[in-house]
């Protein structure tokens, strides 16, 4: 599955670049970064990672997907104010001993982005973005181990006042960079960025001993596909 979906990707971008091309003579959409304000969609694919400190470990990365809402500012001829709101899905496999646990997440994402752009040339654009983002945690991560350190669902009888054996923040800040290409279309401006985000804090509540987590700090990184 993840070969096709390689191959498809590389089959658009082919498209994209030989479009680009054969229209290399005739310049698109040549007011579209003149405009104060803009707006579009974006559908990206990601993979959640984690730097954890302990005995505990994260497994093999799994992917996800995400989508988007672009509201783009127009600061000056190569600099662009943007933010990105969407929610994202993943997941994180934890090893506790000899076992793995599966975390599947979903964040409500709310970055605000710097976006630098180079000279155009034809109707390609290449430029760098940095900036920050705030990621809610939509579903509560937390459970229990039992006597073998083995996690086991959390007892919904539980008071609000438990503590997990480990439990994650809601919110988590982070740093995000990243560097793209804009492809200006006939009819619209598509974009293929690379971002990574990192977290720039714990993103552990409370862990207890038999975790074997002392802090776990988040990353994502993210191939975003820009329609605007």
């Amino acid at each position: 599955m993840r070969k096709i979906a390689c191959l498809f990707l590389l089959s658009c971008l082919g498209c994209v670049c030989s479009h680009a091309q054969r229209t290399s003579w005739l310049l698109n959409e040549t007011t579209h970064d003149e405009y104060p304000v803009h707006f579009g969609f974006a559908l990206g694919l990601n993979t959640m990672d984690c730097a954890i400190e302990g005995t505990s470990s994260l497994e093999m990365l799994s992917y996800g997907f995400s989508i988007q809402a672009v509201a783009n500012f127009r600061l000056h001829e190569y600099f662009d104010l943007r933010t990105v709101p969407g929610i994202s899905f993943g997941d994180r496999n934890l090893k506790f001993g000899e076992e793995e646990h599966g975390m599947r997440v979903s964040y409500v994402d709310i970055p605000l982005l710097i976006k630098y752009k180079s000279h155009r040339t034809s109707n390609v654009r290449p430029y760098v973005t940095a900036g920050g983002s705030m990621r809610y945690l939509l579903n509560k991560i937390a459970f229990d181990l039992d006597m073998d350190g083995e996690p086991v669902s959390p007892d919904e009888e539980l008071t609000a006042a438990h503590k997990y054996d480990l439990e994650l923040q809601r919110f988590e800040p982070y740093f995000d960079a990243g560097a793209g290409v804009d492809f200006y279309l006939p009819f619209f401006k598509f974009t293929i960025e690379f971002r990574g985000s990192w977290g720039l804090q714990d993103c552990v509540r409370y862990a207890s001993e038999r975790s074997g987590i002392r802090t776990m700090k988040p990353s994502v990184y993210s191939l975003v596909f820009y329609f605007e």
